[in-house]
């Protein structure tokens, strides 16, 4: 099995699987496999570019190096753990974040209470605290 991935002028990057790597797959997953293989080496690519950016270069070509690949290898991976780790909780945010709109809402509607003014101001604090932990967590 041959998959194309990604061309440019200069070089052709492929992927052969061979023996029994090559005969376990059936049906429409080579097709599936092989886009997974290409949108990683795509991102793979221009994380490699944006690593190569951020190093200051006395000339103004493009110089990607091993070294650069390797780095930006381990970004992807790091983010990927990063996305993996937070997303359950990103989404009990988001939820916590909806539920307490409910007694915001009702606090506000009685702001001429006392009640309703404490009740708007701790759900308001806690809705801008959990926002601020949403912003931390969902940073690549």
């Amino acid at each position: 099995m041959s998959n194309k991935l990604t061309s440019y002028p200069d070089f052709e990057l492929t992927i052969r699987l061979k023996g029994s790597a090559a005969t376990e797959f059936f049906g429409s997953s080579p097709v599936v496999l092989e886009n997974a293989v290409r949108e990683y080496a795509n991102k793979l690519i221009n994380e490699s570019r944006s690593e190569e950016r951020r190093q200051i270069r006395a000339t103004k070509t493009v110089e990607i190096t091993a070294q650069i690949v390797e780095s930006a290898k381990w970004e992807l991976i790091s983010a990927m753990r990063r996305t993996a780790k937070y997303s359950s909780m990103l989404l009990f945010l988001h939820i916590l974040m909806g539920i307490l709109t409910i007694p915001l809402g009702i606090g506000a509607s009685n702001f001429n209470e006392n009640w309703g003014i404490i009740l708007s101001l701790i759900c308001g604090v806690c809705y801008v605290l959990i926002f601020i932990t949403h912003v931390v967590l969902s940073r690549d």
